[in-house]
Parts: structure tokens; C-alpha cells; sequence
């Protein structure tokens, strides 16, 4: 254990090689009171120490062990909204408030423990057992559970509550491989002659052509497109947080691209904009004056933006009329990567259109595909320099 200076408070370095201070906060009703900070040097702990210094000089007094996560969770959630898309803030607070704080919000932040939060995990990805009534959470759900223990975590150790990121030394749960289907370039061919009469499907037709997310292509905007070029522009989204809709930014810096456009989308939304200026028309003064829509490209025959939930219904609904099996909204976005794929379009240039920010997640969401097309091109190889 180092030996402490004079007015340092106690410091010392503990077994895992973190360095910790603790300051006495005086007594309350006969029992002593201290506040702990931890760092990875001395120098860090000292300045953190300093700082509480200060703070009790000016009558502001700190946050002693007696916070529990469940209270450091409150100010935390509010803290971060700024940096967040407004559906993943409500994401983070949907998962916090029913999965985690019943079990883990009355220990103290100081105290949480790896194993706390593993046993935690366990928990959701098991059935629960009777009277208790409910069912497992899908291992993908659990998994985000852990990245927002983790997140909140890590700003709780850059703060000095706690010494470690217990979140992140917690062993993350096993998710099975998703296998994405290859949507054949026929079916896509069927969707789009399927979709092409409906009054959304425009919307449809562009999330095919250009992979991009449900909310990415509600939030587009006339000024986002430029029709004569064949480029859009992902500036914002739209979709349903607390049951309102709301706009915000995208998903992440990626996320803010520009895609090229097919031939076929650019005849759609011509077509789009036609259409939208005669509902303008009927709609009169019913028309959304709510400058938050205004130059929408997809649209309500109000000019507000539609339901994501109705957008998806409606597709299966036209899917189901023509015979063609039935899809999630995002198994557009996953089309268009797969023959991407199979016309041989590099990952680099599909993980950008798509705004993902790495090729690796590219490649493993769509390895099975990746292993054809290189059979593919092989046999195409052979035949060229062969002819058999």
C-alpha cells in the first residue's frame, strides 16, 4: 500500500493495479461517511480528490456510496439524451426501466459486481418459472441490455463513481447467427411490379433500390433528393418514440451519406412527386402546416408522415395479395445488400450505402451469401478460361 502525502486524503493502489482515494464526508446520525474515486495513476485520483475539494468549499456536497444504480441511472438517462437519436434514448430507457432496475436498481453503483450483472442476464434469456408469468428475452435483446449497463457504466468510471466497468467485464451472452435469405433478383422484380400501383410504393420502392433503414426513408425530404443527378442525400429520420412521431438525426455520423439512386427509383419518385401535388391539392387547408414535415417525400394524404407500423402491415398485406412470401420492412434493406452481393458490388461500397460503419459487420451479416458469389464467380472463371 503507498503511503499517503500530507492532504492527500488516502490514496493507495489496489490489487488489480487501480489507484483509489477516499475522503471522509464527516458523520451523520453517529456514522462516518466517505467518498471513493478510483483512477489508473495517482496523479488522476489526486485530481478527482482536488475536485471534491473544491465542490465542498463551494457547499455542493458529493455523491457518497449510498448511490444506487438505480439513482445514478436517473440522472444518467437524462444526461445523455442530447447524444442520442430520440428512438435510441427511448430504447435505453425502455430496456433499463423493465429489465434492469427491477433486479440490480437497489445496489449500491459502488458495489455492482460482474457477476451481478451476469446472473442479470442469465435471468432474461431464461423462461421465467411459475406463478411468474412472461417469457425469455430474445438472446439479441439481452445483448443490448448489456451494451446499456455497459454505456452507463463507462461514464460512471469516467466521472470516478467506480473503479471498474463491471458492464464490460461481464461475459456477453452467446446470439445465434442470423442468416439473412438472398432475395433472387426475380422476386425482386416481382415486389417491385407488386408495390408499383400502391400509394406507398414509391416508399417501397426506394428502400429496395436503396437500402436504406424504414425511418431513413420516412425522413426524406425534396431538398435531400436531386432527381436529375440520381443522388439522396440521409440528413434526418423519422419514426414513433412514446407514441409520437418525431423527427431527429441519423443513426450515427455513417448513417449521413449519400446514395445513388437506380433508374427505377428515380421514375418512381417523379411519379411520387406528381402524385403528392394533386393530394396537396385535394387536401387544401387540411394540409399539415407543422414546419417539422414540411417537404416530406412520403407522406399521409394530410402531408403528415405515416405509421412505421402501418408502412410494414401495408407491404405484407400487398405481398400476401401477390402470392410473394411474406417480408419485415427491413428484409428490404437486406435485399438490396444481398444482389448488391450477387453483382458483385465490393463490401466496402455496400457497407457505405447501407451506412454501416464497418465492412465487418458487413461480411459477417452476410457471409453465407459471400461464400456463393465467390462459387459463382469461380465456375464463371473456369468457364471463361476453359470454355467447358
Amino acid at each position: 500500500m503507498s503511503r499517503r502525502g500530507a492532504g492527500e486524503g488516502h490514496i493507495y493502489q489496489r490489487k488489480d493495479g487501480l489507484w483509489e482515494a477516499s475522503l471522509s464526508l464527516g458523520s451523520t446520525g453517529g456514522r462516518r461517511k466517505r467518498k471513493s474515486v478510483y483512477g489508473k495513476t495517482r496523479r488522476e485520483v489526486q485530481t478527482k480528490l482536488d475536485a471534491i475539494r473544491r465542490d465542498l468549499s463551494a457547499g455542493i456536497a458529493p455523491t457518497g456510496d449510498h448511490l444506487t444504480v438505480e439513482r445514478y441511472y436517473e440522472g444518467w438517462i437524462e444526461a445523455v439524451k442530447p447524444r442520442l437519436a430520440p428512438r435510441t434514448h427511448a430504447r435505453y430507457g425502455d430496456l433499463m426501466r423493465l429489465h434492469v432496475m427491477p433486479t440490480l436498481g437497489r445496489i449500491p453503483l459502488a458495489k455492482l459486481q460482474p457477476a451481478d450483472v451476469e446472473r442479470l442476464l442469465a435471468q432474461k434469456l431464461a423462461p421465467p418459472k411459475p406463478p411468474q408469468r412472461g417469457r425469455a428475452l430474445h438472446p439479441t435483446t439481452v445483448g443490448h441490455v448489456r451494451t446499456v449497463i455497459r454505456r452507463m457504466l463507462a461514464d460512471a468510471q469516467r466521472q470516478g463513481l467506480v473503479g471498474r466497468n463491471v458492464g464490460a467485464l461481464a461475459q456477453r451472452p452467446k446470439v445465434p447467427q442470423h442468416q439473412v435469405e438472398a432475395l433472387e433478383p426475380e422476386t425482386a422484380r416481382l415486389i417491385l411490379e407488386a408495390v408499383r400501383d400502391d400509394r406507398l410504393g414509391t416508399l417501397y420502392t426506394v428502400a429496395l433500390g436503396t437500402g436504406l433503414r424504414l425511418g431513413e426513408v420516412q425522413g426524406l425530404r425534396w431538398p435531400d433528393i436531386d432527381i436529375d443527378s440520381g443522388r439522396l442525400h440521409v440528413r434526418q429520420t423519422v419514426g414513433r418514440v412514446s407514441g409520437k412521431m418525431t423527427h431527429g438525426e441519423p443513426k450515427t455520423d455513417k448513417s449521413r451519406r449519400t446514395v445513388q439512386l437506380p433508374a427505377f427509383a428515380i421514375v418512381a419518385l417523379r411519379e411520387q412527386r406528381r402524385r403528392q401535388a394533386e393530394e396537396r391539392l385535394r387536401a387544401g387547408p387540411m394540409w399539415s402546416k407543422d414546419p417539422a414535415w414540411a417537404g416530406l417525400v412520403f407522406t399521409t394524404p394530410i402531408g403528415t408522415p405515416p405509421d412505421p407500423v402501418g408502412v410494414t402491415r401495408r407491404l405484407q398485406a400487398i405481398l400476401r395479395d401477390a402470392g410473394l412470401p411474406k417480408m419485415r420492412f427491413h428484409d428490404l434493406r437486406h435485399g438490396f445488400a444481398t444482389l448488391m452481393l450477387a453483382n458483385g458490388v465490393d463490401l466496402a461500397t455496400i457497407a457505405n450505402a447501407l451506412g454501416h460503419t464497418s465492412i465487418v459487420l458487413v461480411g459477417n451479416l452476410y457471409g453465407h451469401v459471400i461464400e456463393r458469389t465467390k462459387a459463382d464467380a469461380a465456375a464463371r472463371l473456369d468457364q471463361l478460361l476453359t470454355g467447358s
